[in-house]
């Protein structure tokens, strides 16, 4: 464990001029934002599945719900009711 720690900080400390460089990149760069609207029609059930696919995959919500929620959850109760 305490090599881990060792090897996170070169980790850390490498990605801040690598996080320098792709700003200096972005402003020279230049350009400007040309959003178009979209056009296309999908379904109310293809949005919903796309935008619980992308929630349930986000590690911040799977880290979210694996440290708050079982602090209200009964051990002794039917686990899907109380999800639901």
């Amino acid at each position: 464990m305490a090599t881990m720690g060792y090897w996170f900080d070169w980790v850390r400390f490498a990605g801040v001029p690598y996080l320098v460089w792709l700003g200096i990149k972005l402003f020279r760069a230049g350009g400007a934002l040309e959003a178009k609207p979209r056009t296309d029609a999908a379904s109310a059930a293809k949005m919903m599945a796309h935008a619980w696919l992308v929630t349930a995959l986000n590690p911040k919500s799977l880290t979210f719900f694996v440290a708050f929620l079982p602090q209200f959850l009964d051990p002794h109760a039917d686990f899907l009711n109380q999800m639901a």
